[in-house]
């Protein structure tokens, strides 16, 4: 005695859950909240690509290039891998937990928030490790 089960699924049907969000329509606050995440996203972007310059002209490359050897950037090189994995475990865990402590329009805000104050804290802990300022 074999038991067959038919199922039906029409293709409009979405297979995942869907949830429909209203957005509020825009208004001046959000306009400045979206051009501070821009800004936040752009620093954090051009201090990321900074600190890939550095070690990629100084541990990879063959010879580093002459501006950067003026620049003194030897002992930031040498710091900076270090500065860039200890601090790594913190971002993650506040952007996967983010969602859970804020307002869903702030999301995104804070996230980058997160990711900038991540760039600019693990270029001051390269520079603390290596020597070159005092605090």
């Amino acid at each position: 005695m074999s038991r067959t089960v038919k199922t039906t699924c029409s293709e409009r049907t979405p297979l995942l859950p869907t949830i429909l969000h209203h957005s509020p329509p825009p208004t001046a606050q959000s306009a400045i909240k979206r051009s501070a995440e821009a800004i936040l996203l752009i620093l954090s972007t051009s201090i990321t690509l900074l600190q890939a310059l550095v070690l990629y002209a100084f541990d990879y490359a063959a010879s580093p290039p002459a501006f950067l050897c003026q620049l003194h950037l030897e002992p930031l090189a040498s710091s900076l891998p270090l500065a860039i994995l200890v601090a790594l475990p913190i971002p993650v865990i506040l952007v996967v937990e983010i969602p859970r402590f804020t307002r869903e329009e702030e999301v995104r805000f804070a996230r980058t928030l997160v990711l900038f104050c991540y760039a600019v804290g693990s270029s001051w802990r390269a520079l603390l490790l290596s020597g070159d300022i005092g605090v």
